[in-house]
């Protein structure tokens, strides 16, 4: 089976939990509004603590013990992926929220201290995310490698992330979140 655009697909597996996985189209890496997109993905739900997923899904309503998103460069695709785990009977109320916050964040956008927020993170984590041993330094230096950033990149990533302005995320997130993603994937408990 190979799932299409906007197809929702549902997978029944004996497992305590229903897991969600919502996949939208994202940018690449060599993107020129990649930082724009950076920092919408940590607002909607990079940042753990502090996403906006997070705060609506587990600290106001326990819906589940973590919910996350991520920016995904593939070969021949780009993806955001917004990930999380629930239980069965809280699963269509989960994936209803995370639809309705994608939803207000693309008709509102971001407000202005989201983003300054987020760019203080994303800067100031850098270093503990990527740095903080040998194996994760030389696997950083590589991915530089890979992704054609050059040498001088950690010393540059800041200012990049710092010129993105309130305008730059708005058209992101339009790009970016859809209120329908390209695919949704559904595990259930089987029982």
């Amino acid at each position: 089976m190979s799932p299409r655009s906007g197809e929702r697909t549902q997978v029944a597996y004996a497992l305590p939990q229903t897991s969600l996985q919502l996949a939208f189209p994202a940018m690449g890496r060599n993107d020129p509004e990649f930082y724009a997109g950076q920092l919408m993905n940590d607002i909607v739900g990079g940042s753990r603590f502090t996403s906006r997923l997070f705060q609506e899904v587990r600290e106001k309503r326990g819906l589940a013990y973590g919910v996350s998103s991520s920016l995904e460069g593939y070969q021949h695709s780009n993806l955001l992926v917004v990930t999380t785990s629930t239980r069965a009977d809280r699963a269509a109320q989960t994936l209803d929220l995370i639809r309705q916050l994608i939803k207000e964040l693309v008709d509102t956008g971001p407000t202005a201290a989201e983003l300054e927020a987020s760019k203080k993170y994303l800067i100031g984590a850098y270093a503990i995310d990527n740095l903080g041993s040998s194996r994760s330094i030389s696997a950083r230096l590589v991915g530089l490698q890979l992704d054609k950033l050059g040498i001088d990149y950690i010393q540059r990533r800041p200012a990049l992330i710092e010129q993105v302005i309130l305008d730059q995320a708005g058209r992101r997130r339009r790009s970016c979140f859809r209120p329908s993603p390209r695919l949704w994937a559904l595990a259930r408990d089987s029982e």
